[in-house]
């Protein structure tokens, strides 16, 4: 899916490096939403330390930024 998804390539290849050190166990959802839609924001904060936005990359920095 990563390497089939729109975005900058050096964004793809930080992600498959980050998906190399995952647990087996680790389970991935994809969520389809409206772009800058504040629910999902909040939801996905809600999580806190327990959720890592894959992508699009603009969510994963803002989501890491709160969670930070």
């Amino acid at each position: 899916m990563i390497n089939s998804s729109e975005g900058k390539l050096e964004h793809k290849r930080e992600l498959l490096k980050i998906l190399k050190v995952r647990s087996p166990d680790d389970i991935y959802c994809r969520v389809n939403y409206r772009k800058d839609h504040y629910n999902i924001i909040m939801r996905l904060r809600a999580w806190g330390a327990k959720v890592e936005v894959l992508s699009p990359w603009n969510l994963r920095q803002t989501i890491t930024k709160n969670i930070q």
